[in-house]
């Protein structure tokens, strides 16, 4: 169903247009008849493409942003059912809790299917967009990947990375380039040569920090320095992972309550440090576990701590992405009992059938065997209710 650009648009344009349908126009075109689809009137017209011959809206997609968000799938995820579910619902969705701000931060984004935003198309453009009005790059940058395309080059038709004006005023973001931005005859050359992003930045102090840092971890994890020493950095970096990462609300989880906990720094022990206390969240002293403060450090440093759209960064970021791969569930777990404590859901909802069942009088003694082969007994719950029309079946 998905095999190309135009198949893709089609999909989730009629989709859109069903879900924001009254339901007063739905009954009036099921009353009809009419094998014409009744269409949603939306007031952004940058956001209407054209399927069959008929202009239907996807707002709050455009075009592009459709087609770049379902490349930015996983290719197990390149369905129709995980295009509805963790694109289209996803950002609808977020668009209802968060209107403009949606791109105010990537996370937004995220969940079980979209682990990234991807690149800017080149070095050059992504650096354009940090030096041009830094205080937007990060909302503008989003704007750019997604709703764009993934440049900051200003096209033909004056638009800064194929962007109608009409997204950037929706979203409060400033749409014009300047100096800095390359001239349009200056794209294609730069499509075809894209700066090299193997070379790390000139080194500075910020780069002798950094490269301090990674030295002490290395020694940490080769277990030649027994004392783990950037405590507060690390737990304050592997926090703000973690709640970046997962997608909590997928994992039945407030994003909210998720973060009282991961931004406590007592929540992190890691092996060999100096300060008492345990921590909910244990990690070991172990090659993996360098990788991923390596990982958080050099994005910091080099992606702002916003990104891996930095030289090396898609290698850090797969480094990142192998801890969590192997430690999520766990980390999941304990932050979830952290809230609501350990929990036996199993105990409590056999008590509870047990406690449905004495009520109604079918136990009637206490031998083991009979207790067993009442609660266990197929379909007897379901059927007693049922039957006799009530949630619990007392009557019967």
């Amino acid at each position: 169903m998905l095999k190309n650009e135009d198949w893709i648009v089609e999909f989730a344009a009629r989709y859109i247009n069903a879900i924001n349908l009254t339901s007063e126009d739905s009954q009036k075109w099921l009353d009809s008849g009419s094998e014409t689809l009744p269409v949603w009137k939306c007031d952004y017209r940058f956001s209407d493409v054209t399927v069959n011959g008929i202009t239907m809206s996807v707002f709050p997609f455009n075009r592009a942003a459709l087609i770049n968000l379902y490349n930015l799938l996983a290719e197990n995820s390149k369905s129709p059912r995980c295009f509805l579910k963790d694109v289209i619902k996803h950002v609808e969705l977020k668009w209802v809790d968060f209107g403009r701000k949606l791109i105010k931060e990537e996370r937004n984004f995220y969940n079980a299917s979209i682990s990234s935003l991807g690149t800017f198309l080149t070095q050059n453009d992504y650096d354009a967009n940090e030096v041009n009005n830094p205080s937007e790059s990060i909302p503008r940058g989003i704007l750019l990947r997604i709703w764009g395309d993934k440049t900051f080059q200003i096209d033909a038709e004056g638009r800064l990375g194929g962007i109608d004006q009409e997204i950037f005023d929706l979203f409060e973001i400033n749409g014009s380039g300047n100096s800095q931005t390359k001239p349009v005859a200056e794209k294609t050359e730069s499509r075809q040569q894209p700066v090299p992003r193997t070379k790390l930045p000139a080194k500075d102090p910020e780069e002798d920090a950094l490269q301090e840092k990674l030295q002490l971890i290395r020694q940490w994890a080769s277990g030649d320095q027994k004392d783990y020493k950037l405590l507060r950095d690390t737990r304050e970096l592997i926090g703000k992972f973690l709640l970046r990462e997962i997608n909590w609300e997928h994992e039945d989880f407030s994003y909210d309550l998720a973060a009282s906990v991961l931004k406590e720094l007592s929540t992190f022990y890691i092996e060999g440090q100096t300060v008492s206390g345990t921590g909910i969240i244990r990690i070991e002293r172990s090659s993996e576990s360098a990788r991923l403060f390596q990982a958080l450090f050099m994005q910091k440093t080099y992606g702002k701590g916003r990104g891996w759209d930095f030289p090396g960064g898609e290698e850090q970021q797969i480094f990142a992405k192998a801890w969590l791969l192997n430690h999520k569930q766990e980390v999941v777990t304990s932050v979830r009992e952290n809230v609501f404590g350990k929990i036996d859901i199993d105990y409590i909802c056999m008590k509870a059938l047990l406690s449905y069942h004495l009520l109604s009088g079918n136990v009637l003694d206490e031998n083991i065997d009979n207790l067993i082969e009442v609660i266990f007994r197929s379909n007897q719950f379901v059927s007693r209710s049922c039957k006799s029309g009530t949630d619990w079946g007392i009557e019967e």
